[in-house]
């Protein structure tokens, strides 16, 4: 019985493994990483030579990159991802819309902007 839940167990992290790894390397990750080290030249990079779907990807726990520029109430990044065409209504980690981060963390600015 050890041997299988073992089995099982190595099983599962062997299937889990690929997809981390890939998430790695892919622009998407890249983009994710560019909004939360506010590195506006690469994301800027990325979201030209990239569909349009691009500005909305989620990361790791589920949030647009919108949803973290929000949740650190930074203005520069919030305006930026919005006129480059982030989508307000895509729902972040926990079902929380970018309106619902923005009023939770007293981003004023960004409410407005959403309403």
């Amino acid at each position: 019985m050890k041997q299988l839940a073992f089995a099982i167990l190595l099983a599962s992290a062997a299937v889990s493994a690929p997809a981390s790894a890939q998430q790695l390397t892919t622009v998407g990750y890249d983009f994710i990483e560019a909004v939360k080290k506010s590195d506006g030249g690469k994301a800027t990079d990325l979201l030209e030579t990239h569909p349009k779907g691009l500005v909305d990807t989620k990361d790791g726990e589920g949030n647009t990159g919108l949803i973290l520029a929000i949740n650190r109430s930074d203005e520069q990044w919030t305006g930026f991802l919005l006129n480059k065409g982030a989508d307000p209504n895509v729902a972040g980690k926990g079902g929380d819309t970018p309106l619902i981060a923005a009023s939770r963390n007293g981003f004023e600015k960004a409410v407005e902007w959403l309403i």
